[in-house]
C-alpha cells in the first residue's frame, strides 16, 4: 500500500492511494476535522453524486457530500474532489488525479532502469477533472 501525505494549511492526512479507486472519498470525521482545524482548505461544498461508492469489501454506500479540497503533495498544489461517506476509512486517493499529475511522479524510461525527472513547468498548480 501506498500512502501520500495530504498537506493542507493546518493539518497533515495520509491518504491511501488507491489504484483500483475511480476516484477521491474521505469519512465524515475527517472532513469534520479539516472543518474545525484547516476550513480555508475547502474550496466549495456540493451536492453529493447521483452515483452510490462501493468499497473493495463490497460494502455499499451513498454519497452525503462532495467537497473540493486544496492541499499539497511536496511542491505541488492541487484542488481535488472528495465524496464524503460515512464508513470509508480514511482518505483515498483514486488514479483520477495521478493521470493529469503524472509529471510529480519519476517515471521510468522506456527500455531503461533509470527514473527521469519529473517534468518542471512553472506552473505547480494542477485541477484534477472528475
Amino acid at each position: 500500500m501506498l500512502y501520500v501525505p495530504l498537506d493542507l494549511n493546518q493539518i497533515t492526512m495520509d491518504a491511501l492511494n488507491d489504484s483500483g479507486a475511480v476516484g477521491n472519498c474521505m469519512s465524515e470525521a475527517e472532513l469534520k476535522k479539516i472543518k474545525t482545524i484547516s476550513p480555508d482548505d475547502i474550496v466549495k461544498e456540493m451536492l453529493p453524486p447521483p452515483y452510490r461508492l462501493q468499497v473493495a469489501n463490497g460494502d455499499v454506500e451513498q454519497p452525503a457530500k462532495t467537497v473540493q479540497l486544496r492541499f499539497e503533495i511536496g511542491d505541488w498544489t492541487f484542488n481535488e474532489r472528495f465524496e464524503k461517506a460515512k464508513r470509508i476509512a480514511g482518505p483515498i486517493l483514486g488514479p483520477i488525479c495521478l493521470r493529469p499529475n503524472k509529471q510529480c511522479y519519476p517515471r521510468r524510461q522506456p527500455g531503461t532502469s533509470s527514473l527521469r525527472p519529473p517534468n518542471m513547468d512553472d506552473d505547480k498548480t494542477r485541477e484534477c477533472s472528475s
